[in-house]
């Protein structure tokens, strides 16, 4: 994109938003508490005050392997594959009902990562922002779809898990492969809906190492040759197939997934992986992005090793005209920085803000953005690791609610056997907060799944299950909870 052609498009989103917050109808949502945060997130949103909190399910699509459908990677509400073909899902009763919820004012249940970012003011992370852009253009049919069509992946992240990742499902998790549920029409059945589409976004695992994807895109260049792909890469998969990818008549934008400009940092980061590798390949989607005016995009895990480095990436993604995200990790809880003590987010809080940058244009306005959300993030969790420490009843109350919940198990699966063998598994969790959280969710089980998972499961994939039952609730706990005095607490400050 030309120096001219950025001004032009900075002048016209000035002229969008100005029309937006003096025209735009806005309809005010029916959570009181929420009411004033949502008046300022809408102010600041990126074309200005829209009149719903989310458009995804007016117009996205997100598809996963394992044969779910949803406006979204992260609603909790899902239809499914397995039932009904997609036209079937985009026109039936679970998007229609967001809808109508979205509508009213009312945030769904199944909306709880972006409600809980509108509690925090953590404006910028809210994922509803995305979809903005493309519900400018009004349709009946989805105009983008998230594909998540297998976890083929060469890399073994340690925030990731093997449900996102074949090589650490077989190497660190010891299981056996996903079971992949896409139907073997799905092909056919995408095909027409994407002649509707405006863009298409691939993750995976990998997406340069899933074939399924390379069949769509043969498809989408006969079909709709002008749709936006995006791929989500670890840059080190670049493969024949790639190369020869990047000759066809596609418009291919990438974003970059890379948490570290150290080359030892990056390794412990992304195991299996090499940061000469990521940079040389960076250099190519550079070189195709500028030739055929696309975009490039890098995604940062924000963690306790990369944490002073994370302000590095503002010039770096300025050196390739790229834009800049910072990913929310939650889990696992013990790389999170949300998790760390109050005065270690401090010093980390306190590194971001000394920078300085300073925005020169459109593209490091985006970036300077995406940063500044960060450090309203870091500061929420700062806040809160100061609630969790002066309220150390809190650990009593969990504590008093794990004694009911070990009841509960006890009394539904009634096998002393069991019983016993689900301490043991426990304990070889290896978990050293707060392990017993996970018979939160196992008393929340019938006795005939219980029965079922001590049955049917390895000793190996049972404490793989019980580590996943513990991430959720404790983040539960500690991240999505509210802290009872949270609001007299920051008052009284």
């Amino acid at each position: 994109m030309s120096f001219y052609q950025k001004h032009i498009k900075s002048y016209l989103l000035r002229i969008l938003r100005f029309a937006n917050n003096t025209l735009g109808k806005q309809l005010i949502i029916k959570d009181k508490q929420l009411q004033d945060k949502y008046l300022q997130y809408n102010k600041n949103r990126f074309y200005g005050p829209q009149k719903y909190f989310c458009y995804a399910p007016f117009g996205s699509l997100f598809i996963s392997y394992d044969g779910s459908v949803s406006p979204c990677y992260a609603c909790k509400t899902k239809d499914s594959l397995l039932d009904k073909c997609l036209e079937d899902i985009w026109h039936g009763e679970i998007f229609e009902s967001l809808r109508s919820q979205f509508r009213k004012g009312e945030i769904p249940e199944a909306c709880i990562f972006c409600k809980t970012h509108l509690e925090s003011e953590n404006y910028g992370s809210i994922l509803a922002n995305k979809y903005d852009h493309y519900l400018m253009q009004k349709s009946k049919m989805p105009v983008i779809a998230e594909l998540e069509l297998a976890n083929t992946c060469n890399l073994e992240c340690i925030m990731c898990s093997g449900t996102l990742s074949s090589a650490i499902r077989k190497n660190r998790e010891n299981l056996p492969p996903v079971e992949n549920k896409i139907p073997e029409n799905f092909s056919e059945q995408f095909s027409k809906i994407l002649t509707s589409l405006k863009s298409i976004e691939l993750t995976g695992g990998d997406p340069l190492l899933i074939d399924e994807y390379y069949k769509i895109l043969e498809i989408a260049e006969k079909i709709n040759p002008k749709l936006d792909i995006l791929i989500t890469t670890n840059a080190n998969t670049f493969t024949k197939k790639t190369e020869e990818l990047l000759k066809k008549d596609l418009k291919l934008s990438f974003n970059v997934s890379i948490d570290s400009l150290d080359g030892e940092i990056y390794s412990q980061i992304r195991k299996n992986a090499s940061l000469e590798t990521a940079l040389e390949n960076i250099e190519t989607f550079h070189k195709y992005t500028q030739q055929k005016k696309t975009s490039l995009g890098f995604l940062v895990c924000p963690l306790q090793i990369n944490a002073f480095e994370l302000p590095n990436f503002v010039d770096f993604a300025n050196k390739y005209n790229a834009s800049l995200s910072y990913h929310v990790v939650f889990k696992p809880a013990h790389l999170a920085l949300w998790t760390l003590p109050s005065e270690e987010i401090e010093k980390i809080l306190k590194n971001l803000e000394r920078h300085n940058f300073k925005a020169y244009d459109f593209n490091s306005t985006i970036v300077l953005n995406s940063y500044n959300s960060l450090i309203n993030l870091i500061e929420s969790w700062y806040k809160k690791a100061i609630l969790r420490e002066k309220e150390g009843n809190e650990i009593e109350k969990i504590n008093l609610e794990i004694e009911k919940a070990k009841e509960k198990f006890t009394l539904t699966i009634g096998d002393k056997t069991l019983i016993e063998k689900a301490k043991y598994l426990i304990q070889k969790t290896d978990i050293k907060e707060l392990p017993e959280l996970i018979y939160l969710s196992l008393a929340n089980k019938t006795k005939e799944e219980l029965m079922s998972g001590f049955s049917n499961f390895s000793e190996s994939e049972l404490i793989e299950k019980l580590k996943n039952y513990h991430q959720e609730c404790y983040s539960h706990y500690f991240y999505h909870k509210k802290f009872s005095d949270n609001e007299k607490y920051l008052n009284n400050k």
